[in-house]
């Protein structure tokens, strides 16, 4: 009996360490930008930092309920921007994009990064921290 036991315990170590993330969010935050310019109005900058383990393409990002569709995307090996239309190799990403509400800064939200991988579709959230504003005047 004691067999079994330590069989099926060998088993499940086996299994659960064979299961890896595919998709891990490191940081999300978001801050007011106030512009260098008189007259225009602030807006509220948010960065999500995220890495893939395998070859990806992005699906869709949503903040809380609402999708965004227009984003940055940028390498973070290389700090270029990159398309996120075309399949995407491993590595590490940080997606950004304004929002011109600035007045719900301190309202708590949520960040969700959906992706296509090995013909799978896998969801991570993010709670976003909100850091101190940006003065460009």
């Amino acid at each position: 009996m004691d067999f079994k036991k330590y069989l099926f315990l060998i088993f499940t170590i086996v299994l659960f360490s064979c299961s890896q993330k595919t998709l891990t969010i490191n940081s999300s935050v978001k801050r007011i930008v106030y512009p260098g310019v008189v007259g225009l109005s602030p807006s509220v900058e948010y960065k999500i930092s995220f890495e893939s383990s395998s070859d990806f393409k992005i699906d869709a990002l949503k903040l809380n309920t609402n999708e965004i569709k227009e984003f940055s995307l940028y390498d973070e090996s290389t700090r270029k921007s990159i398309s996120s239309a075309h399949v995407l190799k491993s590595g590490k990403y940080t997606i950004s994009f304004k929002l011109e509400n600035s007045r719900d800064i301190k309202k708590p939200e949520e960040v969700l990064v959906i992706i296509l991988s090995n013909n799978k579709t896998i969801k991570k959230k993010g709670k976003i921290k909100t850091i101190e504003p940006l003065r460009l005047r």
